[in-house]
């Protein structure tokens, strides 16, 4: 084999490592997106338990849930990214 074909083969074995890299790391945030809409989603739900026990908490829930969309609007900005 040439000595350009050995460089061509280098050269295409380091564009697929690099571009298996980029697809482990986009793997990779898309599962931590998915994880952090979990657990907003099960906060929620908690906040939204505790406020069916407690009048205090009741009251506070509509602010909790403002933040909560907003953070979950941002979780799922990251899942499209």
């Amino acid at each position: 084999m040439t000595a350009w074909a050995q460089s061509l083969i280098r050269i295409s074995n380091y564009e697929v490592e690099t571009l298996q890299k980029r697809l482990a790391e986009i793997g990779a945030r898309r599962a931590d997106a998915e994880m952090r809409l979990a657990v907003l989603d099960a906060e929620a739900e908690a906040e939204r338990d505790r406020a069916r026990a407690d009048a205090s908490a009741a009251m506070m829930l509509g602010a909790y849930l403002n933040g909560w969309k907003e953070r979950k609007g941002a979780a799922e900005a990251d899942l499209v990214t």
